[in-house]
């Protein structure tokens, strides 16, 4: 009984120490050990919802600002260049209730990104990403607003750290 209680203990133990787990900006980077800085331009907006570029690009410079392995510059001064463009923002309607009212959107966001080495002057990474966030309706029209809002803003957050990861882990 003690033999199987010390080899259980034995496992645990050396399943943490071999699980994998890190912190983020902590792991070891895929980028070119040159690329030190990065300029984040103005995502292009090539949707019919306005003024979300301003609120993507503010995102993803904070992630990158959080995540802390590259310093954020302007682009006369960076060794690489993180410029996107959202292609498509879309509202849809995913369950509605016995009268046909929506109860429930899905904020759907396609974005294409390319990630230029500025010093070697080659592209690093050229994707297409999308993130989906669902809510459920309110009845009050201010409420449902905000509630829109706010899952915009959680898909561009899964957008963000999608990129983060794609540039400094390869996925």
């Amino acid at each position: 009984m003690m033999r199987a209680k010390r080899i259980l203990i034995y496992i645990m133990v050396f399943s943490l120490f071999g699980c994998g787990y890190q912190l983020i900006g902590t792991g070891k980077s895929k980028l070119p050990t040159h690329i030190k800085t990065i300029s984040i331009p103005t995502f292009v907006n090539k949707t019919r919802e306005p003024g979300i570029e301003i609120e993507i690009t503010r995102i993803i410079r904070d992630t990158f600002i959080r995540d802390g392995r590259l310093k954020i510059v302007s682009s006369g001064s960076a060794d690489s260049l993180l410029s996107g463009e959202l292609r498509n923002y879309n509202l849809r309607p995913i369950s509605f209730d016995t009268n046909d009212r929506v109860t429930e959107y899905r904020v759907l966001i396609h974005n294409e990104i390319i990630f230029k080495d500025l010093i070697a002057d080659k592209v690093i990474l050229k994707q297409s990403l999308t993130a989906d966030e669902t809510y459920k309706v309110t009845t009050v029209i201010a409420s449902r607003e905000a509630t829109e809002k706010e899952t915009r803003r959680k898909a561009f957050v899964e957008l963000a750290e999608m990129l983060r990861s794609l540039v400094f882990e390869g996925f």
